[in-house]
């Protein structure tokens, strides 16, 4: 399965079942610029969006 992120958005990815596992990759095009990289505080996020808090601290990096 592939999917196509939109610039700009934040994503992550969890598996339901326990006991199992997932390979996830990513890549980026045209080409990956750390300087264009954000890794985001839980306390950011739900500053932003209070709407989804359960899936941010579910997510986050605290």
């Amino acid at each position: 399965m592939q999917y196509v992120v939109p610039k700009g958005t934040i994503f992550a990815s969890s598996i339901e079942i326990s006991n199992t596992y997932s390979l996830v990759g990513c890549m980026c095009q045209p080409a990956f610029e750390f300087k264009q990289f954000e890794l985001f505080k839980q306390s950011e996020l739900i500053t932003q969006y209070p709407h989804l808090k359960s899936v941010i601290e579910k997510y986050a990096l605290k």
